[in-house]
């Protein structure tokens, strides 16, 4: 028998290409998930692939099927079902085959000479069905890779990468790499999806096991290409679920794919009238914290990514809120949003939580806007206990807005004034600190007393991460990263240990 995991792929032949296209787009909801040429093009609802073959289809009124094909869970059970096929007389129509996008397939004929495609396609291969999913959620919850990132696989993960020293923190008891790959920037587009997917395949590849993201960028798109070249990988068997640590956030509303024609209308129809969102719950027209929202948001990542677990999840910019909302009314919202992401750990939708922000944590006490990680860290106890699952914090940290290290603005544990990652350390919180490069302004034209204080880089942008991850109290370097070229690049920082503390003070001293 040849391993495979259910029918899932049908091609058909048709006169109209991008009529058929439309036609199954809009009547079923199906996405484009990859036009080669005008000739052809290949649909999913997330389960499955049905792919359009311009050809002679005939009288209309009849359907035309090329063929039809069963996923197979890995390369090696193609290979190895295709040896099974030709050793139990199984008329082979084609032979196997490795193709351009990754995938792997052969074709066999019936009894009655219908032609099956047996195949290993690296989005769809590596799901599988989830025996504990409720039959609602059908869809969402059958189709998703178990499990989250454990000790054992990330330090199994960093052991691969001799020639990245010092470039593992043990960080939320995992081995983290000192950089991680961020997906905020760029078009909602194809071409950008693409440039994105061999960015994170070249990061996965090349010894970076965080990916950053959130549900809002690019309208849901830099999520579904994440879930994308992880299932391909994984099913691959190139790397393990298990070693990878993947953090989004939710807070700010998305749109699905792409800016809708009438977009107050789609907000409406999509928000509103299905009581996730109401009219009071919004901050600025685009900000939400409510419970129902987060359930929601969660659910809509696990679906995006394609994971059961999601390992980090963050409050996005929570200060949003408060340019609307009392600091009392504020609190209770945070309360009640810390108690739902408690719940959502305990049924496995995320292993923690905590609060991406841009200016809460750099802010000065007086301002409205301002976050105490102490204060959130006590509401963080008073909901979840001594064990509460409130473990990382993300906020803006480079050459230019270094407020994280220098502001004493933070109230410590004992009363005293910190800055917010030594109230981070004196907590257990981990720093993931974001814009390391400052949306790549940081990347070029830089004093010489920073090559000075950095010896042995290529570039500005090697320096200013070296600077960041060098830092006291900084577990990750986030840098935004679109291309493959920028990976490989900025992965020449991790082939050297961080700067020492005299290093980096000699810069801080050198620049005053």
């Amino acid at each position: 028998m040849i391993s495979n995991r259910g029918l899932r792929h049908l091609a058909l032949r048709v006169t109209d290409v991008d009529r058929s296209t439309e036609f199954y787009c809009r009547v079923f909801g199906m996405k484009v998930v990859w036009r080669p040429d005008p000739d052809n093009v290949y649909l999913s609802s997330g389960c499955d692939n049905l792919a359009i073959h311009r050809g002679d289809a005939g009288d209309p009124r009849w359907q035309s099927m090329d063929h039809l094909g069963f996923i197979v869970p890995t390369i090696t059970e193609v290979e190895e079902g295709f040896a099974w096929a030709q050793g139990n007389a199984i008329e082979i129509a084609t032979p196997l085959k490795h193709h351009r996008d990754g995938s792997v397939s052969f074709y066999i004929r019936d009894p009655d000479g219908n032609v099956i495609q047996l195949l290993y396609e690296p989005s769809l291969s590596p799901l599988e069905f989830s025996d504990d999913a409720p039959a609602i959620n059908v869809r969402k919850e059958n189709f998703m890779l178990k499990n989250w990132a454990t000790a054992e696989a990330t330090a199994s993960f960093a052991g691969r990468f001799p020639d990245l020293p010092a470039n593992y923190r043990e960080t939320l008891g995992l081995a983290v790499s000192s950089i991680g790959i961020g997906t905020y920037l760029g078009e909602s587009d194809d071409a950008t999806d693409a440039a994105y997917a061999e960015a994170l395949r070249t990061a996965l590849l090349g010894g970076i096991n965080l990916i950053d993201t959130a549900v809002n960028y690019r309208f849901q798109r830099s999520e579904r290409v994440i879930g994308k070249v992880i299932a391909e990988l994984a099913g691959a068997g190139k790397i393990r679920r298990e070693e990878i640590v993947v953090a989004t956030k939710g807070g700010y509303i998305t749109f699905d794919g792409e800016m809708p024609a009438n977009p107050r209308e789609w907000f409406e129809n999509t928000y509103i009238k299905t009581g996730i969102v109401g009219a009071e719950d919004l901050v600025e027209g685009s900000h939400c914290m409510t419970p129902r929202w987060l359930d929601a948001m969660i659910e809509l990542s696990r679906t995006n990514l394609g994971l059961e677990t999601i390992d980090l999840y963050y409050l996005h910019n929570p200060e949003s809120q408060l340019g609307a909302i009392s600091r009392d009314e504020f609190n209770l919202r945070l309360r009640g949003a810390f108690e739902l992401l408690e719940r959502k750990v305990t049924e496995r939708r995320i292993r923690c939580y905590g609060a991406a922000t841009w200016n809460g944590f750099r802010a000065a006490p007086t301002d409205r806007g301002y976050l105490s990680l102490f204060d959130m860290v006590k509401i963080a106890r008073e909901v979840g206990g001594k064990d509460h699952h409130f473990r990382v914090i993300q906020l803006p940290y480079n050459l230019a807005m270094a407020e994280a290290f220098t502001a004493k603005n933070q109230r410590m544990p004992d009363g005293t004034d910190g800055s917010t990652l030594a109230v981070a350390q004196a907590t257990g919180i981990a720093v993931c600190a974001s814009a390391s490069l400052l949306q790549g302004r940081l990347t070029r034209g830089m004093p010489a007393v920073l090559t000075d204080a950095f010896a042995g880089f290529t570039s500005d942008a090697q320096r200013a991460l070296q600077f960041v991850r060098s830092t006291p109290g900084v577990d990750v370097a986030l840098a935004g990263m679109s291309s493959a070229a920028h990976v490989t690049h900025n992965l020449g920082t991790a082939r050297r240990p961080p700067a020492s503390f005299d290093d980096l003070m000699r810069l801080f001293k050198r620049a005053e």
